[in-house]
């Protein structure tokens, strides 16, 4: 069986990076740490620990969202141990002690960063984000490193796996490659962690063998899984989403889900001028045992969210798009050049509760391009399904399904994905019914 690397992707709500501000801040090339600073009305005070000749870049927000950047001031007690800049971005100079002072313009809220600079920052320990996990064939997962203290030095993580047949492990990403148990070691300097790996032969990888019999290559449901990305991001590649993927089934707690789209840069591009995004309809579909036929779970004209999240997903911020304009069929989203740049564009249907002892297989489709021709073949956008438990828990938010990779041009293209296995299409019953109520 052909083993191959896939990505499960959790989004899930994450706090607001930024908010309405007219352009993404250009941080240092160097930049060490980051570390988010809540302001509130009394001043909200933090500790950190960094090391002589480090940077940390400070996030500001209130509440949920992220601050204006020009509305915010940072001032050090100390210039002599550690700055700040207008940006907040924190050098730090020399070992003593600095006051960071976070204020909004109106002086309403702040936040102090009790800042340490100390010559050298070794690691007393390392901890994983899961001591144990159980994994299924075609799966991954990445786990987490955490040091104490967190801007320790030498931070570099050697990743180790005890039984490479079983699962590899790349920068935290667990590869499982055959039925058994392993154990993962993450070591930083003199310390580590460990996690158990148990892989499971329940799910079967070759779900989509990307072969594409001759009376199903002119059918866009079916080869949308099968057909090779038209281009890949960073993110993409990383994740080895070279095809769309089968990630994973609902279980009897996920009761909800929901359609997803992402726009990222393409791998080695950039873009020169301003731009903007066009999404049309955006679907959800259901194949329903009872019914025997395929069902319209969710159908918007246009997707929701429409946010820009800071990459890594695991950052944890994301900011509103601005300058968005809806059109009866349509809407257009208007960013700068430069917005795009370590970020990703976000948009979602809108969630609907699941029938699991129903539902059999489930689809999703949006339309999407853009409108300049030159930045046509600069973009590219995958899709997925992403499906939550019923009591609302960010944590157990599971994405089942991956679209291929599209390039974004001035034509209009709908990206598709789905969750039948290879060996379960049947053409009548599945692409030609999902075409027909998407349109």
């Amino acid at each position: 069986m052909k083993i191959i690397k896939r990505c499960m992707c959790i989004l899930i709500a994450f706090t607001l990076l930024q908010y309405a501000f007219p352009s993404i801040p250009v941080f240092a090339k160097r930049t060490d740490y980051y570390i988010t600073s809540t302001l509130t009305k009394k001043g909200k005070r933090n500790t950190i620990q960094i090391e002589k000749g480090s940077k940390v870049q400070i996030i500001s927000i209130s509440g949920t969202k992220a601050i204006n950047l020009s509305d915010l001031r940072y001032s050090s007690n100390n210039d002599d141990v550690a700055t700040v800049s207008d940006t907040g971005l924190i050098k730090s100079l020399k070992a003593g002690n600095a006051k960071i002072t976070i204020t909004t313009k109106s002086g309403n809220k702040k936040s102090i960063l009790a800042l340490k600079v100390v010559k050298s920052l070794k690691v007393n320990s390392v901890r994983l984000s899961r001591k144990s996990i159980h994994l299924k064939l075609g799966m991954i997962y990445k786990l987490t490193v955490k040091t104490d203290p967190e801007y320790a030095t030498n931070s570099k993580v050697i990743w180790r796996s005890s039984n490479k047949s079983v699962a590899t492990i790349d920068n935290g990403i667990i590869s499982p490659i055959s039925k058994g148990t392993t154990t993962i070691t993450a070591i930083v300097g003199k310390k580590s962690a460990k996690c158990k790996v148990t892989v499971s032969g329940d799910y079967k990888d070759d779900l989509v063998d990307h072969i594409i019999p001759s009376d199903l290559a002119n059918d866009p449901i079916y080869c949308s899984m099968n057909t090779p990305s038209e281009a890949m991001s960073d993110f993409s590649r990383e994740c080895h989403r070279n095809y769309g993927r089968i990630l994973g089934y609902t279980t009897p707690k996920h009761t909800s889900a929901v359609s997803i789209g992402a726009i990222y840069l393409e791998s080695g591009k950039k873009m020169n001028r301003d731009f903007t995004i066009c999404l049309g309809q955006i679907a959800l579909f259901a194949y329903s045992s009872s019914q025997k036929k395929w069902i319209v779970v969710d159908r918007q004209r246009y997707p929701q969210g429409l946010k820009l999240y800071k990459l890594p997903w695991s950052s944890r911020v994301h900011r509103d798009c601005e300058n968005i304009s809806y059109f009866p069929d349509h809407v257009e989203i208007k960013l700068n050049a430069t917005d795009l740049n370590n970020y990703a564009f976000h948009y979602w249907g809108e969630r609907k509760p699941i029938n699991n002892s129903d539902y059999k297989y489930f689809a999703c489709a949006y339309k999407v391009w853009v409108k300049e021709d030159y930045s046509s073949n600069i973009l590219t956008t995958e899709g997925g399904i992403d499906t939550k438990f019923a009591n609302g828990d960010n944590n157990n938010v599971i994405q089942i399904v991956t679209s291929r990779s599209l390039s974004l041009t001035t034509t209009p293209k709908t990206l598709w994905c789905h969750t039948i296995p290879n060996d379960e299409y049947k053409y009548k019953r599945d692409g030609a019914k999902l075409i027909k109520l998407f349109k």
